[in-house]
């Protein structure tokens, strides 16, 4: 085996052993730590605890429980009933203020219970969540009471080693009286009037919750809230939701939308096919098409090149053989006329309708540098003449 594999080998051990010896392995509860507010719920944010404990205070068949959007139901009851609405929002518009002091007025006893309030024209209702409002033991200060130890459970999965508590906000007009605060003076909960009924409203439903079970003062903070009511028959209410009243919904649209298995399915066909679109179009649709760069004429540069070397080095007379070497190619190509033919320039002449003075000229001297070195006017006189044949023959 080689070295190195054995090492591989001999680290991998070392992991092993140090995860058995520093994590443990442990059969953790599936208990969900989310606020369902459910009473058939088992999870810590359910009351199924809660509603069990009115069972047994009141008597299983003189509680009951309601989910709708209203309190019509109520018109079929006989008699009156202490009327427990529990939710995480209580959202109360005029409409539903009216119904409850209607059975207000008919002996019906309100409790409301929920984690924020709506009321309309009662801002002074809303709670908030004070600068000690998240800690992991609080104290419970009763009216005329001793102070009860309140320590909330927390799922072992939990991130957030602490729970928070929303209170009343101070109620500066007096409306209100306190019947329990936290031990650093915030109203838990009070009673007073709301229009022309009495209402008792608490801001701490996590009190009532299956995750408050396992605290010492659950047993008495539940007995101490539901001795102040007289009342034999309970009415539990929770809102539905079928609506979606503004406000009303447990945390947001979203958490109703995903609650609903239609449009759940609706919701994530959507999100699917956004970002299907996104993939697809987001590839190109033709690959990019280069730019075509013009042909150049490079054969004109060479020429002017190589002019500029003649000319720097002063070699006309080499010049000047090129000039005579392209002058007999162009007419041989074009009037096939050989350079040594005796009657060359009678042919040329004749073919191109070009003066014969002018071309024995031309032919001279080609001639003539062959014995002698051109200057640079008779370079140019030379040019001349050739250019005037082109510009002019036919």
């Amino acid at each position: 085996m080689k070295r190195y594999v054995k090492i591989i080998l001999a680290i991998l051990l070392l992991i092993i052993i140090l995860m058995s010896v520093l994590f443990e392995l442990r059969d953790v509860p599936k208990v969900k730590d989310n606020n369902s507010y459910s009473i058939e719920s088992k999870d810590l944010g359910g009351l199924q605890l809660f509603y069990g404990m009115l069972q047994e205070f009141y008597g299983a068949e003189k509680v009951t429980h309601y989910k709708e959007d209203d309190f019509s139901y109520l018109q079929e009851r006989s008699g009156s009933s202490l009327l427990i609405v529990i939710d995480k929002t209580i959202v109360l518009d005029s409409i539903l203020q009216n119904v409850l002091s209607e059975y207000a007025a008919r002996g019906y006893e309100v409790l409301l219970i929920a984690d924020e309030y709506q009321v309309e024209d009662y801002r002074s209702l809303s709670t908030e969540l004070g600068l000690y409002a998240h800690d992991t033991i609080f104290d419970l200060v009763w009216k005329d009471t001793d102070t009860l130890v309140y320590k909330p459970a927390l799922s072992e999965s939990s991130m957030i080693p602490y729970s928070s508590i929303h209170h009343f906000r101070k109620d500066s007009s007096g409306r209100f009286e306190p019947l329990l605060t936290r031990g650093d003076d915030y109203v838990l909960f009070q009673v007073g009037k709301i229009a022309d009924y009495q209402v008792y409203l608490h801001s701490a439903p996590m009190l009532f919750q299956n995750r408050s079970a396992l605290s010492g003062a659950f047993l008495q903070n539940f007995l101490m809230t539901f001795r102040l009511f007289e009342n034999d028959n309970v009415i539990v209410h929770q809102f539905d939701n079928a609506f979606l009243r503004v406000g009303s919904n447990k945390d947001s649209v979203l958490q109703y939308i995903l609650g609903q298995p239609s449009l759940k399915y609706a919701y994530y066909l959507t999100l699917l096919s956004g970002l299907v679109y996104v993939l697809f179009s987001s590839k190109r649709k033709q690959k990019v098409i280069p730019i075509e760069e013009l042909s150049k004429n490079t054969s004109l540069d060479y020429v002017e090149t190589a002019s500029s070397i003649f000319m720097a080095q002063n070699q006309n007379n080499k010049l000047v053989k090129h000039m005579r070497r392209n002058f007999y190619f162009k007419i041989k190509s074009m009037y096939f006329l050989n350079q040594d033919d005796p009657l060359l320039e009678e042919k040329l002449a004749r073919k191109s309708k070009y003066p014969k003075e002018e071309i024995s000229k031309i032919i001279k001297q080609f001639d003539l540098a062959g014995t002698h070195s051109f200057n640079d006017d008779q370079l140019m006189r030379l040019y001349n003449d050739i250019n005037s044949f082109d510009k002019n023959r036919k």
